[in-house]
Protein backbone atom coordinates (compact mmCIF):
# COMPACT_ATOMS: atom_id res chain seq x y z
CA UNK A 1 0.00 0.00 0.00
CA UNK A 2 1.42 3.46 -0.88
CA UNK A 3 2.84 5.47 2.01
CA UNK A 4 0.75 8.31 3.36
CA UNK A 5 3.33 11.01 2.66
CA UNK A 6 1.79 13.74 4.81
CA UNK A 7 0.70 11.62 7.77
CA UNK A 8 3.49 12.78 10.08
CA UNK A 9 3.20 16.45 9.13
CA UNK A 10 -0.46 17.10 9.85
CA UNK A 11 -2.62 17.09 12.93
CA UNK A 12 -5.71 16.50 10.82
CA UNK A 13 -6.45 15.71 7.17
CA UNK A 14 -10.05 15.60 6.02
CA UNK A 15 -13.30 17.42 6.39
CA UNK A 16 -13.05 20.31 8.81
CA UNK A 17 -16.33 19.41 10.48
CA UNK A 18 -14.79 16.09 11.51
CA UNK A 19 -12.00 17.95 13.26
CA UNK A 20 -14.42 19.07 15.94
CA UNK A 21 -15.34 15.57 17.09
CA UNK A 22 -12.20 14.92 19.13
CA UNK A 23 -12.33 18.36 20.69
CA UNK A 24 -15.90 17.79 21.85
CA UNK A 25 -14.68 14.99 24.11
CA UNK A 26 -13.19 17.57 26.47
CA UNK A 27 -16.55 19.23 27.11
CA UNK A 28 -17.50 19.64 30.73
CA UNK A 29 -20.98 19.16 32.11
CA UNK A 30 -21.44 22.92 32.09
CA UNK A 31 -22.79 23.77 28.58
CA UNK A 32 -21.06 27.17 28.79
CA UNK A 33 -17.63 25.56 29.20
CA UNK A 34 -15.13 27.42 26.99
CA UNK A 35 -13.54 24.25 25.59
CA UNK A 36 -16.93 22.90 24.56
CA UNK A 37 -18.02 26.15 22.93
CA UNK A 38 -14.75 26.34 21.03
CA UNK A 39 -15.15 22.76 19.83
CA UNK A 40 -18.49 23.36 18.12
CA UNK A 41 -17.72 26.67 16.39
CA UNK A 42 -15.63 26.03 13.30
CA UNK A 43 -15.58 28.85 10.75
CA UNK A 44 -14.89 28.46 7.05
CA UNK A 45 -14.06 31.57 5.06
CA UNK A 46 -15.50 30.38 1.77
CA UNK A 47 -14.11 32.09 -1.31
CA UNK A 48 -15.10 30.06 -4.37
CA UNK A 49 -15.10 32.12 -7.56
CA UNK A 50 -17.33 31.47 -10.56
CA UNK A 51 -15.90 30.85 -14.00
CA UNK A 52 -17.05 34.30 -15.15
CA UNK A 53 -15.60 36.20 -12.16
CA UNK A 54 -13.92 39.51 -13.00
CA UNK A 55 -10.23 38.58 -12.69
CA UNK A 56 -9.20 42.22 -12.24
CA UNK A 57 -10.69 42.21 -8.73
CA UNK A 58 -8.20 41.30 -6.02
CA UNK A 59 -9.65 38.52 -3.80
CA UNK A 60 -7.40 39.66 -0.92
CA UNK A 61 -8.09 43.37 -1.23
CA UNK A 62 -9.85 43.67 2.14
CA UNK A 63 -7.55 41.41 4.14
CA UNK A 64 -5.14 42.50 6.85
CA UNK A 65 -3.70 40.74 9.86
CA UNK A 66 -5.45 43.23 12.13
CA UNK A 67 -8.88 42.70 10.59
CA UNK A 68 -8.54 38.92 10.65
CA UNK A 69 -7.32 39.02 14.24
CA UNK A 70 -10.30 41.16 15.24
CA UNK A 71 -12.72 38.65 13.71
CA UNK A 72 -11.04 35.76 15.51
CA UNK A 73 -11.09 37.54 18.86
CA UNK A 74 -14.76 38.40 18.44
CA UNK A 75 -15.93 34.95 17.32
CA UNK A 76 -13.41 32.84 19.31
CA UNK A 77 -13.84 29.82 16.99
CA UNK A 78 -12.32 26.44 17.72
CA UNK A 79 -10.66 26.59 14.29
CA UNK A 80 -10.88 28.41 10.98
CA UNK A 81 -10.62 27.12 7.43
CA UNK A 82 -9.09 29.45 4.85
CA UNK A 83 -8.81 28.98 1.10
CA UNK A 84 -5.59 28.05 -0.67
CA UNK A 85 -7.40 27.25 -3.94
CA UNK A 86 -11.11 27.03 -4.73
CA UNK A 87 -13.00 25.10 -7.39
CA UNK A 88 -12.13 27.71 -10.01
CA UNK A 89 -8.41 26.87 -9.73
CA UNK A 90 -6.75 30.17 -8.76
CA UNK A 91 -4.39 29.95 -5.78
CA UNK A 92 -4.45 32.55 -2.98
CA UNK A 93 -0.69 32.24 -2.52
CA UNK A 94 2.36 32.93 -4.68
CA UNK A 95 5.20 30.74 -6.00
CA UNK A 96 3.40 27.42 -5.76
CA UNK A 97 2.47 24.56 -8.09
CA UNK A 98 -0.90 26.15 -8.89
CA UNK A 99 -1.13 29.63 -10.45
CA UNK A 100 -2.03 32.62 -8.25
CA UNK A 101 -5.13 34.68 -8.98
CA UNK A 102 -4.10 37.32 -11.58
CA UNK A 103 -5.05 40.24 -9.33
CA UNK A 104 -3.83 38.78 -6.04
CA UNK A 105 -1.93 41.47 -4.13
CA UNK A 106 -0.94 39.64 -0.96
CA UNK A 107 -0.51 36.15 0.44
CA UNK A 108 -3.87 35.19 1.96
CA UNK A 109 -2.56 32.25 3.97
CA UNK A 110 0.34 34.27 5.39
CA UNK A 111 -2.13 36.86 6.71
CA UNK A 112 -4.39 34.26 8.31
CA UNK A 113 -1.41 32.32 9.70
CA UNK A 114 -0.20 35.42 11.53
CA UNK A 115 -3.68 36.28 12.84
CA UNK A 116 -4.27 32.69 13.96
CA UNK A 117 -0.90 32.58 15.71
CA UNK A 118 -1.67 35.77 17.58
CA UNK A 119 -5.00 34.44 18.81
CA UNK A 120 -4.06 30.78 19.29
CA UNK A 121 -6.63 29.69 16.70
CA UNK A 122 -5.97 26.46 14.77
CA UNK A 123 -5.81 27.14 11.02
CA UNK A 124 -7.02 24.58 8.51
CA UNK A 125 -6.29 25.09 4.83
CA UNK A 126 -8.95 24.40 2.21
CA UNK A 127 -7.86 22.87 -1.11
CA UNK A 128 -10.22 21.98 -3.93
CA UNK A 129 -8.41 18.79 -4.82
CA UNK A 130 -10.19 17.05 -7.72
CA UNK A 131 -12.34 19.93 -8.96
CA UNK A 132 -10.37 22.60 -10.79
CA UNK A 133 -12.06 24.51 -13.62
CA UNK A 134 -8.84 26.10 -14.87
CA UNK A 135 -6.75 22.93 -15.10
CA UNK A 136 -9.68 21.02 -16.54
CA UNK A 137 -9.96 23.57 -19.37
CA UNK A 138 -6.24 23.94 -20.04
CA UNK A 139 -4.91 20.43 -19.40
CA UNK A 140 -7.12 17.71 -20.81
CA UNK A 141 -4.45 15.19 -19.79
CA UNK A 142 -5.43 15.86 -16.16
CA UNK A 143 -9.20 15.72 -16.70
CA UNK A 144 -11.65 12.94 -16.10
CA UNK A 145 -12.82 11.75 -19.51
CA UNK A 146 -15.88 10.01 -20.86
CA UNK A 147 -15.73 6.80 -22.90
CA UNK A 148 -16.20 8.80 -26.12
CA UNK A 149 -13.07 10.85 -25.37
CA UNK A 150 -14.94 13.93 -24.21
CA UNK A 151 -13.67 15.83 -21.20
CA UNK A 152 -15.86 15.71 -18.09
CA UNK A 153 -16.50 19.32 -17.01
CA UNK A 154 -14.52 20.62 -14.03
CA UNK A 155 -13.33 17.23 -12.72
CA UNK A 156 -9.74 15.95 -12.56
CA UNK A 157 -8.58 12.33 -12.74
CA UNK A 158 -6.89 11.04 -9.57
CA UNK A 159 -4.75 8.65 -11.66
CA UNK A 160 -3.36 11.40 -13.88
CA UNK A 161 -0.05 13.24 -13.51
CA UNK A 162 -1.97 16.13 -11.91
CA UNK A 163 -1.47 14.49 -8.51
CA UNK A 164 2.34 14.28 -8.70
CA UNK A 165 2.87 17.45 -10.76
CA UNK A 166 0.43 19.81 -9.07
CA UNK A 167 -1.49 18.61 -6.03
CA UNK A 168 1.29 17.01 -3.96
CA UNK A 169 3.80 19.85 -4.57
CA UNK A 170 1.07 22.38 -3.69
CA UNK A 171 0.32 20.60 -0.41
CA UNK A 172 4.03 20.36 0.37
CA UNK A 173 4.43 24.11 -0.11
CA UNK A 174 1.54 24.82 2.25
CA UNK A 175 2.90 22.49 4.93
CA UNK A 176 6.41 23.90 4.76
CA UNK A 177 5.44 27.56 4.48
CA UNK A 178 2.37 27.96 6.70
CA UNK A 179 2.42 24.99 9.11
CA UNK A 180 -1.38 24.53 9.26
CA UNK A 181 -3.02 22.38 11.89
CA UNK A 182 -4.91 20.54 9.17
CA UNK A 183 -5.85 20.43 5.50
CA UNK A 184 -9.36 20.09 4.10
CA UNK A 185 -9.37 18.34 0.72
CA UNK A 186 -12.67 19.05 -1.02
CA UNK A 187 -14.11 17.84 -4.32
CA UNK A 188 -13.00 14.25 -3.94
CA UNK A 189 -15.60 11.62 -3.09
CA UNK A 190 -18.55 13.46 -4.58
CA UNK A 191 -16.76 14.01 -7.89
CA UNK A 192 -15.65 10.41 -8.46
CA UNK A 193 -17.01 8.48 -11.42
CA UNK A 194 -15.36 6.18 -14.00
CA UNK A 195 -12.83 8.00 -16.13
CA UNK A 196 -11.40 6.96 -19.49
CA UNK A 197 -8.42 9.26 -19.12
CA UNK A 198 -5.50 7.37 -20.75
CA UNK A 199 -3.73 7.22 -17.37
CA UNK A 200 -6.70 5.41 -15.81
CA UNK A 201 -7.17 3.12 -18.82
CA UNK A 202 -3.48 2.10 -18.71
CA UNK A 203 -3.55 1.49 -14.97
CA UNK A 204 -6.76 -0.54 -15.22
CA UNK A 205 -5.18 -2.73 -17.91
CA UNK A 206 -1.98 -3.16 -15.88
CA UNK A 207 -3.83 -4.11 -12.69
CA UNK A 208 -6.59 -6.33 -14.08
CA UNK A 209 -5.42 -7.49 -17.50
CA UNK A 210 -8.77 -6.30 -18.86
CA UNK A 211 -9.55 -3.82 -21.59
CA UNK A 212 -11.42 -0.71 -20.51
CA UNK A 213 -15.17 -1.03 -21.20
CA UNK A 214 -16.56 0.87 -24.16
CA UNK A 215 -19.75 1.84 -22.33
CA UNK A 216 -21.79 1.09 -19.21
CA UNK A 217 -23.23 -2.12 -20.69
CA UNK A 218 -19.82 -3.66 -21.32
CA UNK A 219 -19.05 -6.85 -19.36
CA UNK A 220 -15.88 -5.22 -17.99
CA UNK A 221 -17.69 -2.19 -16.60
CA UNK A 222 -18.27 -3.58 -13.05
CA UNK A 223 -14.54 -4.24 -12.75
CA UNK A 224 -13.82 -0.73 -14.11
CA UNK A 225 -16.12 0.81 -11.51
CA UNK A 226 -14.43 -1.22 -8.75
CA UNK A 227 -11.05 -0.04 -10.05
CA UNK A 228 -12.25 3.57 -9.88
CA UNK A 229 -13.06 3.23 -6.17
CA UNK A 230 -9.94 1.23 -5.31
CA UNK A 231 -7.57 3.50 -7.21
CA UNK A 232 -9.09 6.53 -5.48
CA UNK A 233 -8.33 4.88 -2.13
CA UNK A 234 -4.75 4.37 -3.31
CA UNK A 235 -4.56 8.04 -4.30
CA UNK A 236 -5.69 9.07 -0.83
CA UNK A 237 -2.99 6.90 0.71
CA UNK A 238 -0.40 8.73 -1.41
CA UNK A 239 -1.30 12.03 0.20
Amino acid sequence: MPKNRFKDQLATVGLLILASSARCSVAAEDPTDEAFLASILQVEFDQHLSEDTDLTIDPARQLSVERCEAVLRELRPGAVSVFAVGHEGWARIFDAALPPHPALSQDTLAIWRQACSRTGTPMYVYISSLINYKLNHEHSEYARQFSNGGVAPQRLDHNSDYVSQCLIPFIETILQRYHPEGIWLDGDFWSIFPSWNPASVRLFKAETGLAAPKDFGDKNFPAFWRFTIDSHADYMHRL
